[in-house]
């Protein structure tokens, strides 16, 4: 069997790779085992030099970096490059945070010195998904290793070329094989879960796989990190900026070719409003460039695969069928779709409670700012919420209100190195990023020496 990646553009071959025999698998994890306990005595102040390299690397190389995202998943040529400016800034952040941040408290008290130690468990396997392939594995890897870990990675079956660049530039930039990627099929991770070096589990997908892996590593009291699907709300308010607001939900719907976790999933307008943001966008989305994503002057493409193209095409064709009312139609030609544009979705159809994943944005008003924020937090996701208004207190108040992971006023939702990000409900749990990404695969040991 193997792991091969179509450019979804073009239908044509890009890459393939054979799966990992048992043997070959158990060697891996058997390397990966005698790195850790080197890596592990390296003191965090070496650590961050032999990691800072691969910033440079990723700004040197990213043009070349950003081919294999665009001919693998799709992405227009623009936004691969700020992905890989991006995973820059997050090495950036991590070797001047990972010292402060994993430095042991210590204090003496009445003699006896006590403290805290962040000391590292073994490997973390990341299962990681295709829409933001470098991102994904950078967000976890990099805080891991800086911690003192080693990393496994699974990457999505349709990005091999991309999980060998990763594991490779890595290689090249510190000299030790601080990732090894393994293309092995969903059977076998509970064999790579099995094996004592693995003591941390993270993984970015759907709500069902994260059901499975959660499950898997709890029979192993393995520490899990999820990030899972999101239903997301971006709420316009009567008082807000119509145009900026109009403006962002665009980027953040479309973006991507809306194949992206925080995207805004269901526009909530407040009825004042209304008329004047439906007309607006229907105006702009109707003008969006849908083309070649080799082409910088893109704004969406085709979709990553054709059967993620087809599945969306269902989900809309049953919330038409449900009663909601289209404004654009969308066209789908394999995994080429255009946008769509749905008002007044069925509130059971999938358009409104499940994660329309693609370029199809659906909307419905609110009568007031109460109702509105009912309606953002009516899902059984909490990822991220964007909400629009001029009024500080209003915006206050909305952050407390809402039942996400992450709450934006006046900006898309995106998430940002410096800030910790993750999900809420059926989202996941735990975070990456910020400080506390650098902390959630350490033993936090407390320490006393009796003086």
């Amino acid at each position: 069997m193997t792991f091969q990646s179509l450019n979804p553009y073009t239908g044509e071959l890009y890459f393939k790779r054979s799966f990992l025999s048992s043997s070959e698998l158990n060697g891996k994890l058997t390397e990966t085992e005698k790195l850790f306990h080197k890596w592990k005595q390296v003191p965090i102040s070496q650590r961050v030099d032999i990691i800072r390299p691969i910033a440079s690397y990723l700004r040197e190389h990213v043009d070349d970096l950003a081919l294999h995202i665009t001919r693998e998943m799709g992405k227009p040529i623009i936004e691969s490059k700020a992905e890989i400016q991006k995973c820059a800034l997050l090495v950036d952040y991590y070797i001047e945070e990972a010292p402060h941040t994993l430095q042991p408290e210590t204090e003496t008290i009445e003699g006896i010195e006590q403290g805290v130690r962040r000391d590292p468990t073994g490997a973390v396997l990341g299962v990681m998904p295709w829409n933001f392939p470098f991102w994904q594995v950078f967000r976890f890897v990099i805080p891991s290793i800086l911690a003192g870990n080693v990393t496994l990675l699974k990457h999505a079956p349709n990005m091999p070329a991309t999980a060998e660049k990763i594991e490779d530039l890595i290689l090249e930039t510190t000299g030790h094989r601080l990732l090894t990627q393994l293309t092995i099929g969903v059977d076998s991770i509970s064999s790579v879960l099995d094996h004592p070096i693995v003591r941390g589990a993270c993984l970015t997908g759907s709500f069902q796989a994260g059901q499975s892996y959660a499950s898997e590593a709890g029979q192993r009291i393995i520490p899990t990190v999820l990030e899972l699907g999101s239903n997301d709300p971006f709420v316009i308010l009567a008082d807000a900026d119509v145009e900026a607001a109009c403006d962002s939900f665009l980027e953040s719907r479309f973006g991507n070719t809306g194949q992206t976790c925080i995207a805004a999933k269901r526009l909530i307008v407040e009825q004042p409003v209304y008329d004047q943001v439906e007309t607006l966008l229907l105006e702009r989305i109707q003008k969006l460039a849908v083309q070649d994503p080799m082409k910088e002057s893109t704004d969406l493409s085709c979709m990553a695969r054709e059967d993620l193209a087809q599945q969306l095409e269902s989900q809309w064709e049953e919330s038409v069928a449900a009663g909601g009312e289209v404004l654009i139609q969308p066209e789908r030609e394999g995994t080429r779709f255009s946008p769509g544009f749905l008002r007044k979705p069925a509130l059971d159809s999938p358009a409104w409670i499940d994660e329309l994943f693609g370029p199809v944005a659906v909307i419905r008003s609110a009568p007031d700012m109460s109702k509105a924020v009912q309606m953002a937090n009516d899902t059984r996701f909490g990822l991220g919420a964007s909400v629009w208004t001029s009024d500080l207190k209003k915006a206050r108040d909305l952050i407390a209100g809402l039942d996400f992971g992450t709450v934006v006023v006046n900006q898309k939702t995106a998430s940002d190195p410096r800030w910790p990000f993750g999900g809420f409900k059926d989202s996941g749990y735990g975070r990456e990023l910020g400080k506390e990404g650098l902390l959630e695969f350490v033993n936090l040991k407390t320490y006393k020496i009796d003086l």
